[in-house]
């Protein structure tokens, strides 16, 4: 492969992927293209450190407390389509420190 690549560096390269990655995501088909093209790259179950597994463990513990805390405290159902932005303002400040305890516990903040 060659190391030209058209002259370009690599904030341009990045800028032009970015671009092209921000126009697939705007239409269904192109999620959900790049959603298979994600799940394609994961590595094998097989092939992952346990204490990656432990890791992710305690991660999904967290998504779970998070799911229940808003259950709890919101009128969301499993077909809510809101995100976690949207809900959170609508919450009582102790429930948003709370979820924000999990965010961050759970390494996503």
């Amino acid at each position: 492969m060659s190391e030209d690549h058209y002259g370009l560096d690599k904030v341009q390269r990045s800028v032009i992927i970015g671009e092209g990655v921000a126009a697939m995501v705007t239409t269904p088909e192109g999620r959900d293209f790049l959603i298979e093209l994600a799940s394609r790259l994961r590595p094998s179950i097989m092939d992952i450190p346990f204490s990656d597994l432990v890791r992710e463990r305690l991660r999904a513990d967290r998504l779970g407390a998070i799911v229940d805390t808003i259950a709890k405290n919101t009128k969301a159902t499993a077909t809510d389509t809101r995100t976690l932005g949207e809900i959170m303002p609508q919450l009582p400040e102790d429930v948003r420190e709370l979820l924000a305890s999990y965010i961050i516990s759970a390494g996503w903040s």
